[in-house]
């Protein structure tokens, strides 16, 4: 597990996972495990202070270690199904699962504390962060249905295309938030959805956040350290398809939400199964963020 956490001269905007080499098992039955990295632009420490994260900073952590586990984690035959190798609709429920642990005190004073001081967040403040961070949720809402709605319009052509501008203008019509500027488009630098792997898949985000919202209130109900652990690390990790997991191990059809078991049953994501023991050593219970 490689990170790659601050700007410098050249590196792109923005955060990802990736990696150097994905997990398989070789012709003689060896496991080959992965080679995963995250990179981020996180604030960089100075001469006279470490590096101080914004509260999206971690958010963006959270969720780009997500991603990692998923590849971490990986328990695959074929290296082309093995970790972050899914359906777009699957992918994003393992990062957008870790963001919920952000506004969580028990997570939060195992390794947030003042630099100076050591003082703990408050409660208070927590409290504040959440109510704050509903500022604004319908426009985020209406603007990843915004980029749906243009991804599935332009994956779904049956004729040239010969006005871009107005043929952008007419997909997003009826999640549109501001007027359209002259001379701009949002089609140009949406790299998602043409070198990006999410074509015809940004919906995903948004179907995530449904199914990471669902997951989250069991552990929520039943303590946010190691409830579920194992069946979570079952079906959402170790494999490319949940489906498979969840047909043998039936037991969690009672633990999680009625939600997320319709989007296992529906998606039957592709997969190389066989039925060797699943429990993966490795990252479990520890590092504070338990699955």
């Amino acid at each position: 597990f490689y990170t790659d956490f601050f700007p410098r001269p050249s590196k792109r905007s923005g955060a990802w996972m990736t990696e150097f080499g994905g997990q398989y098992v070789d012709e003689n039955g060896k496991n080959i495990r992965p080679l995963i990295t995250i990179v981020c632009n996180f604030t960089p420490p100075t001469e006279s202070k470490p590096s101080l994260l914004t509260y999206y900073e971690v958010e963006t952590f959270l969720h780009e270690f997500g991603h990692a586990l998923h590849g971490l984690l990986s328990d695959c035959k074929y290296s082309n199904l093995s970790g972050t190798s899914v359906y777009r609709d699957f992918v994003e429920l393992p990062s957008q699962f870790n963001e919920n642990y952000l506004t969580q005190k028990e997570f939060l004073d195992s390794f947030a504390k003042h630099y100076q001081t050591g003082e703990k967040i408050p409660q208070e403040m927590i409290d504040k962060i959440i109510a704050a961070s509903q500022f604004g949720a319908a426009y985020s809402c209406v603007r990843q249905l915004n980029f749906g709605y243009l991804d599935m319009a332009w994956h779904t052509i049956t004729s040239k295309v010969t006005d871009p501008i107005k043929f952008e203008e007419e997909a997003i019509k009826q999640v549109e938030i501001f007027a359209p500027v002259e001379g701009t488009a949002i089609s140009p630098k949406f790299t998602h959805i043409f070198s990006g792997g999410y074509a015809a898949g940004y919906y995903g985000y948004k179907w995530a956040e449904v199914l990471d919202a669902d997951a989250f209130a069991k552990f929520e109900e039943n303590g946010i350290f190691g409830y579920l652990y194992d069946p979570f690390e079952k079906c959402f990790y170790t494999a490319a398809d949940p489906w498979q997991r969840v047909a043998g191990y039936n037991s969690i059809y009672d633990t999680l939400a009625p939600t997320t078991m319709i989007f296992i049953e529906t998606i039957r994501l592709r997969f190389e199964y066989d039925n060797k023991d699943w429990m993966i050593q490795c990252w479990k219970g520890q590092y504070g963020l338990v699955f």
